[in-house]
């Protein structure tokens, strides 16, 4: 999918990112933190947040949807944005409730679980390092890692490049991860690469 692809991050104006919100994964004893900007930027705010594009039952019609409409019919308490403008953080704010009981407003210090997020930003540095010649997509990443690397099977060792890794082709795709509970110890990077599975929540 990137042969023929080389992303050119100067020519992304915006990264729009919505984290999903988590019920009893946040603190209550919080005050709202929600920041206001300027006319212009809060212009722009009212433009995305009231001018969702949502597909409509006739092909290749879409309606225009308010974020808190949006929020209800995917039975959403809340949500977190930001808005990346020419590699710097513009906007931030979050809308909706961070728990059910109080009420309370989601803000723009509400912390969530990124999950999936993560995975565009990381292309995005990949490409990066491959238009600067650092990285070759097509090479064993063996060769990049460090202190981890992609263990054997039996007597046979993988061959894994970036370009399987970031198409979801390289056969190390998990099915899903909850992450932690609050009270947890948090294992480190490598012991979650090495499968420290002890510690993953399940439901």
């Amino acid at each position: 999918m990137f042969k023929n692809q080389i992303l050119n991050m100067n020519n992304i104006k915006y990264i729009f990112a919505a984290f999903l919100f988590f019920t009893g994964n946040i603190s209550n004893n919080r005050m709202d933190l929600n920041p206001r900007f300027s006319k212009d930027v809060e212009d722009r705010i009212e433009r995305i947040t009231g001018n969702l594009q949502v597909k409509s039952d006739i092909d290749g019609v879409y309606e225009s949807k308010g974020l808190n409409e949006r929020l209800k019919f995917y039975n959403t308490p809340g949500v977190s944005i930001a808005v990346i403008n020419d590699g710097k953080l513009e906007w931030a704010r979050g809308f909706g409730i961070r728990n059910n009981i109080s009420n309370d407003s989601v803000d723009a210090s509400t912390m969530f679980m990124a999950g999936s997020v993560s995975k565009p930003i990381f292309a995005l540095a990949v490409m990066r390092l491959k238009e600067k010649g650092i990285i070759d997509l097509d090479k064993d990443v063996n060769e990049y890692l460090k202190s981890w690397k992609v263990p054997p099977v039996n007597e046979w060792q993988p061959k894994i490049s970036l370009r399987q890794l970031l198409s979801h082709t390289a056969g190390m795709t998990v099915g899903g991860f909850e992450g932690y509970l609050r009270t947890d110890p948090i294992p480190s990077f490598l012991k979650s690469l090495t499968g420290n599975r002890l510690q993953i929540v399940r439901r």
